[in-house]
C-alpha cells in the first residue's frame, strides 16, 4: 500500500486508478482488480425490472435512444433480451447500428418490430405525441412495448429535458392503442408518494379485421408472462 498527497475531501470517493480512504488531506491508495460503478436505487430497480421482462421477448427488437447500450452495471441491455431473434440500437446520433429520429422514422416500415425498447427518451423528445405514433406504427400487432418514463427523476441532458409523465398520463397516452400489461414504480418516494420513473409493458392492439387478426385463430399471444 502507498501513500499518495491529495487535496482530495476527507470522503472517500472512486476512481478508475483505485478507491482512495480520505484522511484529511492525505489519502490510502488501494489496489483494485476492477472498478465497480456506484448504483443508485433507481438503477438498480430499474435494471432488475428490465431484467424480468426483457427476457420474455421474442422476434425483432429495437432499442430507441441506445446510445452506447451500457447498463450502468458495467453490462449491456443487448444481453437481457436472452431469447429475441435480433437485437437493434438506434439514436439520433452516436455509432448505434441505425441513426433514426425518433418523431420521423419514415426509413422503417410499419409492423417492422415484434418488441420495442425505449427507456429515458420521450422527456427529451419535443414532440413525444409524434414519437409515441411512430413508435406505435413500426411496432407489429400484439407487439411488446418496454417504456421507461421519468416521474420524480432530477433534470438532466438540460436545456434538452422537457417533460415529466404521471402514472395517469401514461395510462392516458397508451389507451387507445394499447393493452398495458404492468406500470411499475421505481424508487417510490416514501415522504411524497413519487417514483423516481416509471417502466411500462405494454401490448399494442389488434385491429379487428387486420391483417393479422385474420392470421391468428387462437388470438394473438401478448408476450406477458
Amino acid at each position: 500500500m502507498r501513500i499518495k498527497k491529495t487535496f482530495s475531501p476527507t470522503i472517500a470517493r472512486h476512481t478508475r486508478a483505485g478507491a482512495y480512504l480520505g484522511i484529511g488531506t492525505t489519502c490510502l491508495e488501494l489496489p483494485q482488480e476492477s472498478p465497480r460503478p456506484i448504483l443508485s436505487r433507481s438503477r438498480m430497480e430499474s435494471n432488475a425490472w428490465l431484467r424480468r421482462n426483457a427476457a420474455t421477448m421474442v422476434g425483432d427488437v429495437l432499442s430507441l435512444g441506445s446510445r452506447d447500450d451500457a447498463d450502468g452495471e458495467g453490462g449491456f441491455y443487448r444481453r437481457y433480451f436472452s431469447r429475441a431473434g435480433s437485437y437493434t440500437t438506434s439514436d439520433l446520433l452516436g455509432e448505434a447500428d441505425l441513426v433514426l429520429d425518433i418523431r420521423d422514422m419514415s426509413t422503417v416500415p410499419d409492423n417492422r418490430y415484434n418488441g420495442i425498447f425505449c427507456s429515458g427518451v420521450l422527456e427529451h423528445v419535443d414532440d413525444f405525441h409524434r414519437a409515441l405514433s411512430e413508435i406505435t406504427r413500426i411496432l407489429a400487432p400484439a407487439g411488446t412495448l418496454l417504456l421507461g418514463l421519468p416521474m420524480r427523476q432530477a433534470i438532466h441532458d438540460a436545456p434538452g429535458d422537457f417533460w415529466r409523465f404521471t402514472r395517469f398520463a401514461v395510462e392516458y397516452l397508451l389507451r387507445d392503442r394499447y393493452t398495458v400489461g404492468e406500470i411499475a414504480e421505481i424508487d417510490k418516494d416514501p415522504v411524497t408518494d413519487f417514483p423516481a420513473a416509471y417502466w411500462v409493458k405494454a401490448m399494442k392492439k389488434v385491429v379487428q379485421g387486420s391483417w393479422f387478426d385474420k392470421l391468428t385463430t387462437n388470438g394473438p399471444s401478448s408476450g406477458f408472462e
